[in-house]
Parts: structure tokens; sequence; C-alpha cells
């Protein structure tokens, strides 16, 4: 299952009828339920790219508060796996990779308040690989702001099931050409 979401209007216009906004339609990609956090999880509340790659594991709730999460200046940028995400090379930098983990919250302050951002323009911003039960809300994310255009997708579902993406939007309608595009039998509809 790849699922790409948070595109041009173009391919989110197919599923919504809808063009022309910086809003995200809320997306799931649903197998047998929708994602679903089960209790138990712990709470980690972040301020800083460095945190929040720290704090990626499964059943987790990751609060990022207010500000820009630049991915392309963390410090392991570009390097081997780190257990659970990893870079891949890309032709102008790296893809981050957030990978093998399960009952996953990624919760930001709210649209333009918390931004997620990647320097290649051939990248996603992030990609799920191998994921069950990820949720990601109230956030902007996209591509930094550069000359000419994306070509990468924002966010990126591989192998993934059970994922929820909702309240997010895009910092300008250059970043990123994809919205949701399922392959593989996958589902993905607005709710």
């Amino acid at each position: 299952l790849m699922i790409s979401l948070c595109g041009c209007s173009a391919i989110r216009s197919k599923i919504s009828e809808i063009s022309g906004s910086n809003q995200m339609d809320t997306a799931i990609v649903k197998e047998e339920t929708s994602a679903q956090v089960p209790d138990g999880t712990t709470t980690v509340e972040v301020s800083n790219v460095e945190e929040f790659l720290n704090a990626i594991d499964s059943n987790v709730t990751i609060y990022l508060k207010e500000g820009t999460y630049n991915l392309s200046q963390a410090a392991d940028y570009g390097t081997e796996s780190s257990g659970n995400y990893r870079w891949n090379e890309v032709y102008d930098g790296y893809e981050f990779t957030i990978q093998n983990v399960d009952n996953l919250r990624i919760v930001g302050a709210g649209q333009g308040k918390t931004v997620i951002t990647s320097d290649p323009r051939f990248a996603h911003v992030i990609v799920f690989e191998n994921c069950d039960q990820v949720q990601v809300q109230d956030l902007t994310a996209g591509h930094t702001e550069q000359p000419g255009e994306c070509t990468g997708g924002v966010l990126g579902f591989v192998f993934s099931s059970n994922c929820l993406v909702s309240q997010c939007g895009r910092p300008r309608p250059q970043s990123g050409p994809r919205g949701v595009t399922p392959n593989n039998g996958g589902i993905c509809r607005p709710p």
C-alpha cells in the first residue's frame, strides 16, 4: 500500500471536488478500522527536531509545540538507520522515513502553528513504512520555500495500515505535487 497525502489541488480535487486550497483533506487509509491509539501509550511533548526524532516509537503520542521542525537540519540527517527511522537518499538530499512503528500519533498545535518541513524537492517530507495505526493531525507540512517546484510528495504511506491524517495543511500550493494517491488496492477516502 502506498499513499501520498497533502499535494497539489489537481489530485485532491479528484477526491473531494475542491481545488486551490492549502487545506489538506482528511483522509483515512483503512484496511479494517481507522487509526485509534489504545490506552497505555506514552505521551511526549517536543519543541525541536532532535526531540521529535528521539520520541518516535511504537505506542507513543508526540505533541509538537508551536514552531518549525526542519527535518533536513537534524543532527543525523543523511546517516544510517536509527532504529525507528532512516534517511533514504534521493536526487537532491535525503527523505525521512519512519519505519516499523505501531500506534503512533503526531499532533501539532494547529495548522500554521506547527510546521514540519524538508529541503529536498525530490523527497516526501515524511514517509511511513511498515507502520500500523498512525495518526498525523493539527499541523502544516511541506517543503521549504526555494525557487522552482517540488517533485516529491508531503506524507507517504508504504505498506502501512489503519492510518489517519486530519486537520493538516501545507504552507503553499507548490509544496508537493501529489495528493491522495492509493496504490496496491488501498482504500483512501475523505470521512
